[in-house]
């Protein structure tokens, strides 16, 4: 998996865990694609941030914080391995919302067992 097909697959993957949060389902939560900023792939705490689009409702969007707490180091962005990072559809708790500060926080390696 490239780069570019898994920001554009962790949009749609957001989006059926939001379904399956009942806070997000309640405000009509959805993502419309991540912009990343800053990769920090150091051996302490490497991460990925930026901006996300954050739909509330059918027609209104937010610009929104993100984090990808990555879990593995990387020399550089091109030495990840995407397709570890985006968990697998049977696994969820990994995404954290913050409504107040319309933050999103993302920890694949904490994802667990149970549909989104």
């Amino acid at each position: 998996m490239t780069e570019s097909e898994f920001w554009d697959s962790l949009e749609f993957r957001v989006c059926r865990e939001f379904d399956a949060m009942p806070e997000c389902q309640k405000r009509g939560l959805w993502c419309d694609g991540f912009l990343p900023r800053t990769y920090k792939v150091t051996k302490r705490r490497p991460y990925i941030a930026g901006t996300a689009w954050i739909g509330i409702g059918p027609r209104h969007q937010e610009q929104w914080e993100f984090v990808l707490l990555l879990g593995q180091a990387a020399d550089r962005p091109g030495s990840i391995l995407w397709d570890e990072l985006l968990p697998a559809e049977n696994r969820t708790g990994w995404v954290t919302v913050d409504l107040e500060e319309k933050k999103l926080v993302m920890e694949p390696r904490r994802a667990v067992r149970g549909a989104p």
